[in-house]
């Protein structure tokens, strides 16, 4: 891993990439409490598998944090809570809870990816977090969906024995690009 600390991460990212100047937070996904469930997830983030997520809208209310926006970056935390990649959300929408796709639920990579085992598995998860915060979940519970692209560090040794940074990130379909400033081509 090329940096130390999610400072680091984020101003290696900025100083190879166009993000004209934008900020970001830091990001894990699963329960900070849990350290294997958020590394599975970082996991299944970093390999591909895991490129949408969704949160119940009134998470974000209780809690106060500002919902996800088209353009936020993120730099993603493991298990160890130690930075390992970039993340930017590139779609953000309130969805009712049973008007979630099963394109996403697809996309979220969790169970055997169907819509069926993805409601099962969010109502378990969602029904407890938002009876702590005096709500029910039902049909129409509204909830923020999110579609996810990572960014990974690539060092490069080049022939003047340079060493330069570049970013990978996964395409649909699993496909691999390389990019070095804005410029990016599929591997």
């Amino acid at each position: 891993m090329p940096a130390q600390s999610a400072e680091q991460l984020w101003k290696a990212y900025n100083e190879t990439t166009d993000t004209q100047g934008a900020s970001y937070q830091t990001r894990w996904f699963g329960q900070q409490n849990n350290p294997q469930e958020v590394q599975a997830l970082t996991d299944a983030i970093l390999a591909g598998t895991k490129t949408a997520t969704t949160t119940p809208l009134d998470t974000f209310t209780a809690e106060q944090v500002a919902i996800p926006q088209v353009g936020d970056y993120n730099v993603l935390l493991n298990g160890d809570m130690k930075p390992v990649a970039i993340i930017k959300t590139v779609v953000s929408e309130l969805i009712p809870f049973y008007r979630i796709s099963a394109e996403h639920a697809y996309h979220e990579g969790e169970g055997d990816r169907s819509i069926g085992d993805w409601r099962k598995r969010k109502t378990d998860e969602f029904t407890p977090t938002l009876e702590e915060h005096g709500k029910n979940l039902s049909s129409d519970t509204p909830m923020v969906s999110e579609v996810l692209k990572s960014f990974t560090a690539r060092i490069n040794n080049n022939d003047d024995g340079l060493r330069r940074m570049s970013w990978a990130f996964l395409m649909p379909l699993g496909r691999l690009a390389v990019c070095a400033g804005r410029y990016c081509r599929q591997i």
